[in-house]
């Protein structure tokens, strides 16, 4: 199935950015407003992010710049059932033994047995939600292990802290266990989710950047455990951005703000998924040094999404 993707889905172009906003309007379902231009990326350093700390020769409960979750009150332990041993790390077994992950990050990985709740995570350090940037956090799972069930399920979050410290979720994505999605208990495979870009409206702006990974299996379901490995993320900053839209008789406006001298053409389409050379051209324009802002007085049918496509950059001093 490839890539999860949260908001505004992949363009098959990828100047045009999987970023964006949405609003509601009286009379209008939805509005979109996907950011395009060249994209800057960074890789965003996070603890411990293949599960190398501490160092084991076979398991560790313990695991370095993470924390597991709490122990919920229905969890009732028993001298062969215990909280902190749903989740840890284990060494890899050596080149050609039966088990042995090749695609592995180093020489550790991480389990996670599908106890509903069972989970961990971490503040990323010297971070925040920065505005205008995307996110994408990615890691590589294995389903099956241990005799888990088809539909057993394990949600990856980007999160952020309220005022009061409670983690609440930025974005998420649920993983279902199926052969068709994880054929093999030998080979980790990519799953990612996307943030969209921060705006000024959104609660976790300037918060710091919380990871984390927890089972939502139900207790029938509630046997095996995942593998996971290697956690990356990255943001993206587009160099043109739309933002601040309003509808007020039928008209929309909104702003678009690039790069001095950047030429952009605005183009509108009903559907998200409408293919990129069927978007019907709203405007052209240049920019200045402040935002310009674009008006379309056609605004009809149950949604509308807007794209700027960069045409030509600005000129170097």
């Amino acid at each position: 199935m490839g890539n999860y993707q949260l908001g505004a889905a992949l363009a098959e172009n990828r100047r045009f950015a999987s970023v964006g906003s949405h609003r509601r309007f009286r009379g209008l379902t939805t509005v979109g407003l996907l950011y395009a231009g060249s994209l800057a990326a960074e890789v965003i350093p996070i603890s411990n992010p293949s599960f190398e700390a501490p160092e084991t020769p076979f398991v560790s409960l313990a695991i370095e710049g993470w924390v597991k979750n709490p122990k919920p009150d229905e969890f009732v332990e028993n001298d062969q059932f215990v909280w902190d041993q749903l989740v840890g790390i284990f060494k890899n077994t050596p080149q050609g033994s039966p088990d042995h992950i090749p695609n592995t990050d180093g020489a550790q990985g991480l389990f996670l047995f599908t106890v509903p709740g069972a989970g961990f995570s971490q503040i990323v350090p010297d971070t925040v939600f920065e505005p205008g940037r995307s996110y994408t956090l990615t890691a590589g799972f294995i389903g099956g292990g241990g005799g888990m069930l088809e539909g057993a399920s394990v949600r990856m979050e980007l999160f952020y802290l309220s005022d009061s410290e409670e983690p609440l979720t930025a974005a998420s994505v649920e993983l279902l266990h199926s052969v068709e999605e994880f054929p093999t208990t030998t080979d980790y495979v990519d799953r990612s989710l996307v943030l969209n870009a921060v705006s000024d409206e959104d609660p976790w702006l300037e918060s710091p950047i919380g990871i984390r990974f927890y089972s939502t299996t139900p207790f029938q379901l509630a046997a095996g455990f995942w593998d996971i490995d290697h956690v990356r993320l990255s943001s993206e900053s587009p160099t043109g951005v739309l933002q601040s839209p309003s509808l007020e008789e039928g008209v929309m406006r909104f702003t678009l703000t690039g790069p001095s001298g950047s030429t952009w053409s605005i183009v509108r389409a009903d559907a998200i998924e409408t293919p990129s050379a069927e978007w019907e051209e709203l405007t052209q324009i240049t920019l200045g040094d402040s935002p310009a802002t674009i008006t379309d007085d056609n605004v009809a049918g149950a949604s509308r999404f807007y794209r700027a496509v960069e045409i030509s950059g600005s000129e170097s001093p």
